[in-house]
């Protein structure tokens, strides 16, 4: 059997991307926030570094509740009215005399900081092997993590899936001591469609 080019044509014209096509994709990629994963200069298959900024954003630009719940969380952080105060139960780390003292997160905003999105990310590690554990490779496979959840969400909602975000993905054995600069809180005046 033998296609005709006329034919072969007629089949991938559905695969050719429409005529102003990368106006669109500039368009959306300059309203759109997307991870760029980042690979270290030595190693690069040892691991993989995603930007915290650039999750968090993707994080609200995809979640009406996750964005409401950041922006509450920012606005009465930013009153001032929680700074340096001591809560007679502690129940989150919120509620803790360093988050309570940091004057970046809990201090009054100024008239400069008062349109500022106050963000803090809570980090840990941890590790994984995606084979059997018992098997002779499995030290060649384990994989290390650092993880961050948002403290913008109540407890509740910090740890589900949906919300927790991987900035570094490493291989144990290519990378043993694993990168561990977390950061922990941050304020964005970068601008933002958050849509």
């Amino acid at each position: 059997m033998t296609l005709s080019s006329s034919l072969l044509a007629e089949h991938f014209s559905s695969f050719r991307p429409p005529a102003g096509w990368w106006r669109i994709a500039d368009r959306s990629t300059s309203e759109l926030c997307r991870a760029i994963c980042r690979r270290p200069k030595t190693n690069k298959k040892g691991a993989a570094f995603f930007s915290a900024h650039n999750l968090v954003t993707i994080l609200l630009q995809e979640s009406a509740t996750v964005r409401k719940l950041t922006i509450e969380a920012s606005e009465t952080w930013k009153t001032g009215e929680l700074f340096q105060t001591r809560p007679t139960v502690q129940t989150d780390l919120t509620h803790g005399t360093r988050f309570l003292d940091w004057r970046a997160v809990c201090g009054k905003a100024t008239a400069a900081e008062a349109r500022d999105l106050r963000v803090v990310l809570h980090g840990w590690t941890d590790e994984f092997t995606p084979i059997d554990g018992l098997s002779q490779k499995a030290r060649v496979h384990k994989y290390g993590v650092v993880l961050v959840s948002l403290v913008n969400l109540p407890l509740r909602l910090r740890h589900y899936a949906d919300f927790i975000l991987m900035l570094v993905l490493y291989n144990c054995r290519l990378m043993p001591s694993a990168p561990l600069q977390i950061p922990a809180g941050f304020c964005t005046r970068k601008a933002v469609s958050l849509r």
